[in-house]
């Protein structure tokens, strides 16, 4: 708990210098610097959402160990409830007829010896009672024991996942925070290069995000015919420059990106994939929301399209492979 707690801490202090430093309008430079606290940011939120999910599953079963440990313990609970029960009845019917009877044995010319083997009787009754009481209590002190260490266990679990529950919630909304500020420094960023985007892409953790992020950057850079960048880029060159950034290397050739990568269908479509068209002849980066990211032809800028290009049907998808 107490590592979890100094996780959230860290993230929070992380998330309000953030917030704070991109307050006001947002610039192109701030992109990748927003990029690189969401993708550390999200480390410690993963860290807490995996803590929370852990807590939840063994609360589950500590509930049921909880209810199993009272059913052990009911019936023996249920027999010292009953013998409790038998001596309180003596003890009403002794102190309500005691006075009475006692009077009754020296009127009516009962003996004393009499009287007193009487309550003797009562006593040695109640003596059993209690005995048979001592001994339920015996075995059933080991049960309560267990119940009362798992039901403490419970306690601290659910406390666990109250406290985890409040904190992915409170680092949720810090992150919805901080995506708004990112959503401006993209626009901003493709004002600044001449371009008008209606669409930004969601933050994506790890290699896909990095390569998402980066070909979003290169919006209104030229095609140029074999570059691979920085300053301009055909298609396959813009995928692979964008995936360079994500860590994976693919070569400058639609056909070898699709080689490489895993074929998948287009409902698995994810941000960061490959969508081919006409076999070898193009190559664009899915980035969501049914939109790609491309370097057209020559004439046109790295843009954002939608994957059916008006008409230019997709001939395959494919997830370069990269280490998770």
């Amino acid at each position: 708990m107490k590592s979890v707690r100094g996780a959230y801490l860290a993230v929070v202090a992380v998330t309000a210098s953030v917030v704070m430093s991109f307050a006001g309008s947002a610039h192109a430079d701030d992109v990748d610097e927003i990029e690189r606290q969401l993708d550390s940011k999200w480390s410690s939120l993963e860290g807490t959402i995996e803590q929370y999910n852990k807590t939840a599953a063994t609360l589950k079963t500590t509930k049921a160990e909880v209810e199993a440990a009272s059913l052990k313990v009911k019936p023996l609970q249920d027999k010292v409830d009953v013998a409790y029960a038998q001596i309180g009845l003596m003890s009403a019917a002794a102190y309500k007829g005691g006075k009475a009877s006692t009077a009754n044995a020296l009127l009516g010319g009962g003996s004393a010896d009499s009287m007193l083997e009487q309550l003797t009787l009562l006593d040695a009754i109640s003596a059993s009672e209690q005995k048979q009481i001592d001994e339920l209590n015996r075995l059933k002190a080991p049960l309560d024991a267990e119940k009362k260490k798992i039901q403490a266990l419970l306690d601290s679990q659910q406390k666990m996942e109250s406290e985890l529950s409040a904190k992915k919630v409170s680092i949720t909304g810090e992150m919805d925070a901080l995506q708004a500020q990112r959503t401006a420094a993209y626009k901003d960023r493709a004002s600044r290069n001449g371009t008008r985007i209606d669409y930004v892409p969601p933050f994506i953790p790890g290699p896909p995000g990095k390569a998402v992020t980066f070909a979003m950057a290169q919006i209104g850079k030229p095609y140029v015919w074999a570059a691979g960048g920085p300053d301009a880029y055909d298609c396959s060159g813009l995928t692979m420059a964008a995936w360079a950034a994500g860590g994976v290397s693919m070569g400058h050739y639609t056909g070898w990106q699709r080689d490489a990568s895993t074929p998948i269908t287009r409902s698995q479509l994810q941000p960061g994939d490959l969508i081919f068209y006409g076999g070898d002849r193009h190559v664009a980066l899915y980035i969501g929301n049914n939109l790609v990211v491309h370097a057209p032809q020559p004439g046109q800028n790295v843009k954002v399209e939608g994957v059916d290009m008006g008409g230019d049907t997709p001939t395959a998808y494919a997830r370069p492979k990269y280490a998770r």
